[in-house]
């Protein structure tokens, strides 16, 4: 997602649920099968920055993404129309209007509402011989409860968990 060059980056994220936290028990409850819905951006988000629309799936051990790209200050108007042939753009992945389309199929079935915003800090490493493979250290983990998808550069708030820890 970022320039192989800059190693340090900040993530955020948006992830939906269900009223009942469905996703949220999932994932605590160790389910072998299971996903989640989010918005995703890196750093200080700006009017022109790329979000993300994103569903990642777990079965057993394979994990899979769906991703689409569109630009932030559209955010609002994407959410209210789901005009996924005007707001994501089709020259990027081919894939990435089917993705969107999965996105609100899932949004609207499992009646899915922004839940949580969850900031971390990331440190990515590279192999030097398999470019596919990475290593990550996330820190400063900190999250705040939201009903919003524009809140990406909120830090007033936030909780940290698991201050002075790395998680990889």
């Amino acid at each position: 997602a970022q320039d192989r060059e800059v190693r340090e980056y900040t993530v955020r994220s948006i992830y939906f649920d269900s009223r009942n936290y469905e996703d949220y028990r999932a994932k605590v409850e160790g389910l072998k099968i299971r996903k989640k819905l989010r918005i995703r951006a890196y750093n200080e988000v700006s009017p022109e920055s790329s979000a993300y629309l994103e569903i990642k799936r777990k079965r057993g051990g394979y994990i899979f993404k769906d991703r689409a790209p569109f630009v932030y200050q559209d955010i609002e108007a994407l959410f209210e129309s789901r005009d996924i042939d005007r707001y994501i753009p089709l020259n990027g992945s081919p894939a990435a209007q089917d993705s969107a389309r999965k996105f609100f199929f899932h949004l609207h079935r499992g009646m899915l509402r922004p839940a949580v915003l969850v900031i971390y800090d990331r440190e990515a490493f590279f192999s030097k011989f398999d470019p596919s493979l990475r290593l990550t250290f996330d820190k400063a983990l900190r999250s705040v409860l939201t009903d919003k998808v524009t809140v990406f550069n909120r830090e007033i708030g936030l909780r940290y968990a698991m201050p002075s820890h790395f998680i990889w």
